[in-house]
C-alpha cells in the first residue's frame, strides 16, 4: 500500500464531498436567477454569460472525469488486493494531465470572466457569483495544488506508482 493513501483519500474526499458540491451548487444557483441587470440582447451580457456557461460546461467535465475515470483508477490502485485482482494499471500520468489542463482552462475562464465583469463595471452582481469566483480563485486552485503536488509525490516516491512515473503533469 503507498504510504500516501490517507492523504489521497481525504484528498478526493474533500473535492468530491465538499469543494465540488459548493462550487455545483453556486452553478446551480446562478442558473436559478438572473445575476446582472442588464438586458439578454446587450454584446457584454451575452459574453458574461457565455463565459459563464463555458465555466460551467468546463467544471462538469473535470468532475466527472475525476469522478469516473482518475480517482477510482488512483484508489485501485492503493489498494493492492483490487490491482491483483484486476491485473490493469491505468496511465496516472495521462488522466493526471487531462484533468491538469481542464483544471488550467477553467482557472482561465474564470480569469476571463473577472476582467469581463469589471471591465463592463458589474459591480452589483449576484452574491452567488461572487462566491463562485471566491471559490474557485482560492479554494479551487490551492486544492487542486495541493492535489497535484501530493500524486506528483507519490508517483515519484511510491513503489506501487512505479510503473506509472509522472513527471510531465507539471508541465
Amino acid at each position: 500500500m503507498c504510504s500516501h493513501s490517507s492523504k489521497i483519500k481525504e484528498s478526493i474526499d474533500h473535492l468530491m464531498l465538499v469543494l465540488y458540491p459548493k462550487i455545483k451548487e453556486q452553478f446551480d444557483l446562478i442558473d436559478s436567477c438572473y445575476f446582472l441587470d442588464i438586458s439578454n440582447g446587450d454584446k457584454e451580457c451575452n459574453t458574461i454569460i457565455g463565459l459563464l456557461i463555458d465555466m460551467k460546461t468546463e467544471f462538469s467535465t473535470l468532475h466527472t472525469y475525476e469522478s469516473r475515470f482518475v480517482f477510482p483508477s488512483i484508489l485501485n490502485i492503493i489498494d493492492n488486493s483490487k490491482i491483483e485482482l484486476q491485473n490493469y494499471h491505468p496511465n496516472i500520468t495521462d488522466l493526471l494531465y487531462l484533468t491538469k489542463k481542464k483544471e488550467q482552462r477553467l482557472n482561465q475562464l474564470t480569469i476571463e470572466f473577472v476582467i469581463e465583469l469589471n471591465k463592463q463595471h458589474f459591480e452589483d452582481i449576484n452574491q452567488h457569483v461572487k462566491i463562485l469566483i471566491s471559490i474557485l480563485q482560492n479554494k479551487f486552485v490551492e486544492s487542486k495544488q495541493q492535489w497535484n503536488d501530493l500524486m506528483q509525490d507519490c508517483l515519484d516516491n511510491c513503489s506501487s506508482f512505479n510503473f506509472n512515473k509522472l513527471s510531465e503533469i507539471n508541465d
